[in-house]
């Protein structure tokens, strides 16, 4: 209603202001500058390492510092502020977390780490599900919008994000922490690091227990979760031309759960396993570089409902991929790109029911794909890029996808200007083909095509930097429900993307972003649920002595449709958070944080609570 609309942008204006005169004021003495330095490079958009003045496409990077300052502990809570991206889960930490880029659904995103495509085969609509995505060993995240199959092939209909874990350098290095909070909730972290010239490593974990909330807003019954994930990094060069690396992980979470209606003594277990190796061998004295890698992932779910219509069910998705790609220096700014891949998936799903197994899905797929890159360079301050692939699914035959950009640097005034267009596809997964009881053998591939135009601009020196971009996006054969899987919707998502960054002083640095969506379902009329027309956050870093810094963030979301089936409306809220730390020694600091600092009472779904105002502290040490 316009009621609770002009009252929720009222909290987010007053929010901001509190959050501004609390943070933003000119310190005592100015400190060596921390403001936001662009990266020397980035490697998702292109799958090469790239300056990104030279990057088409639109792209947010989260570098390693949003990590390791003792900030939330699930990788979902770090993409909050990123432009584009439509974030939905069903009551705290551990529960169903979904991330949504450019209005398309979560399963026409990919996520991968360390290059590895994590996506559950198992899943019923393809998607990654962040419950389980501890923050542990994180260098960086790079989130790349728009139609991206072109260069990653299935899925990647919104775009894809991409997670790079550390790699160890130097003398060896430990690190660890120790956190404690509100709704009984514990945190312990470690790490250790190093390496020499030609060998580095790295291995970090973590673990994570909460008592957590009801996630049904009307219950008592306080719904628990433990995570805990593993992450290594070893990498080695064997000559002057050969490197091989190998990266690996765990993440293991079991997390309590509620009915919609009810509380309930649900339960859930997850483990997802990943693994590769890379050899990378530089011929032609350096102008090609050949890349070979095998990976894999295993992802298990386990739920146990008991009184429910099934009391336990398991679904187990494996992906195999044998990948070759080369990369040849045509010139000083010129690299083609071409490779090959073959892909296996699987998914076995198995219901029980007083005693009683019933397999629901057996089945696998194999996906064989050809692509090629051209990077090209022209006049010092224009790139383009096009790419196609081709992938033949084993099930629905060949599907080819295009993709070209351009950045054009207007070194005079500081201006990128970027554009980007492309198509992409996305296979019917296992689930919607051989369900016994959903499935549709007959569906055909969905396909999109995308497009987007933007700049970036530097001022004052390049302490304030602005951008904005605009997208759209239009899918076809979009597989919906109707009895059972089918392709009867298309739908349209058009909008705007801006983001700011203004070091105020040496010491006081200020970020915005703010993105405006439509999503339509052309089929039906209606606007497609959970992705709210206008977001917006606000933050805000004072590094007030050299040792002590705080920070804050705003975050503001629009209201939304919440289901296709009903017409609730989840109503716009705002959310602060902040946090400080100090260091008590050249190794060793101690940091706080208040989550919700307002106890705004909010669903990001409906029918499932948020948590109110939390409290959390901990030392970090590193030796």
């Amino acid at each position: 209603s316009r009621p609770m609309r002009s009252t929720a942008l009222r909290t987010a204006c007053l929010s901001a202001v509190s959050l501004l005169a609390l943070l933003a004021s000119r310190p005592a003495a100015a400190q060596e500058a921390a403001a936001a330095v662009m990266p020397e490079v980035v490697v998702s958009a292109t799958r090469l390492a790239t300056a990104p003045e030279k990057v088409g496409s639109s792209l947010t990077i989260i570098p390693a510092e949003a990590f390791d300052a003792g900030g939330k502990p699930e990788l979902f809570d770090a993409l909050e502020s990123v432009p584009g991206v439509s974030l939905s889960r069903n009551g705290g930490i551990g529960a169903t977390s979904v991330v949504r880029l450019r209005g398309a659904e979560s399963g026409q995103t990919q996520v991968l780490i360390d290059g590895v495509l994590i996506n559950d085969p198992a899943n019923a609509s393809g998607e990654f599900d962040f419950d389980a995505f501890a923050v542990t060993g994180i260098d960086r995240v790079e989130v790349l919008r728009g139609p991206q199959s072109a260069l990653y092939g299935n899925d990647a209909m919104g775009g894809v994000v991409s997670v790079v874990t550390k790699r160890g350098r130097g003398p060896l290095t430990a690190t660890g922490l120790l956190e404690a909070g509100s709704f009984n909730t514990w945190r312990q972290s470690a790490g250790v690091s190093g390496g020499t010239e030609r060998f580095g490593y790295a291995v970090n974990a973590t673990n994570l227990t909460t008592d957590g909330i009801s996630r049904y807003p009307l219950g008592d019954e306080a719904d628990g979760t433990r995570n805990r994930a593993i992450t290594a990094k070893v990498g080695a060069d064997l000559t002057d031309i050969w490197t091989v690396e190998v990266a690996g992980g765990v993440f293991d979470l079991r997390s309590d759960y509620d009915a919609t209606s009810r509380d309930q003594p649900y339960s859930k277990d997850k483990t997802l396993r990943y693994g590769k190796i890379d050899s990378t061998v530089l011929l032609l004295d350096g102008r090609l570089e050949t890349i070979l890698t095998l990976s894999g992932t295993d992802t298990d779910r386990s739920f146990d409902e008991p009184g429910g219509f099934i009391p336990h069910s398991n679904y187990s998705g494996k992906r195999w991929t044998a990948e070759f790609r080369a990369n040849y220096q045509v010139d000083d700014t010129d690299v083609l790109t071409v490779g090959a891949l073959r892909e296996v998936e699987s998914a076995r799903i198995v219901n029980e029911d007083a005693g009683v197994r019933t397999v629901g899905v057996d089945d696998s797929i194999t996906t064989d794909a050809v692509y090629g890159q051209y990077l090209l360079g022209l006049w010092d301050n224009l790139t383009l890029t096009f790419g196609v692939r081709h992938d033949r699914n084993e099930e629905f035959g060949p599907k080819t996808t295009v993709r070209t950009t351009a950045a054009y640097l207007v070194e005079s005034t500081g201006t990128t200007l970027r554009a980007s267009v492309g198509t992409a596809g996305k296979a019917p997964t296992l689930f919607q083909l051989y369900d016994p009881t959903y499935g549709n053998a007959d569906l055909t591939p969905e396909s999109s095509v995308g497009a987007d135009a933007g700049f970036e601009q530097e001022a004052l020196g390049g302490r304030l930097r602005i951008g904005a971009t605009v997208f759209w996006n239009r899918f076809r054969d979009l597989i919906g429900f109707d009895n059972t899987y089918q392709n009867i919707e298309d739908a349209r998502t058009w909008g705007l993307e801006s983001s700011a960054t203004f070091a105020v002083t040496d010491a006081v640095r200020l970020t915005a972003t703010y993105t405006h969506l439509r999503a339509e379902n052309l089929t039906t009329g209606r606007e497609l649920p959970r992705r709210p027309h206008h977001q917006a956050s606000l933050g805000a870093a004072w590094q007030v002595t050299e040792d002590a810094r705080i920070a804050g963030a705003l975050r503001f979301v629009g209201p939304q449709l919440d289901s296709t089936f009903t017409n609730i409306q989840n109503n716009a809220y705002t959310v602060v958070d902040v946090q400080a730390s100090y260091a008590v020694t050249e190794s060793v600091s101690a940091f706080g944080r208040i989550e919700n600092l307002f106890n705004t009472d909010y669903q990001e779904v409906a029918r499932y609570n948020s948590p109110g105002r939390a409290f959390y502290a901990g030392v970090k040490a590193s030796f």
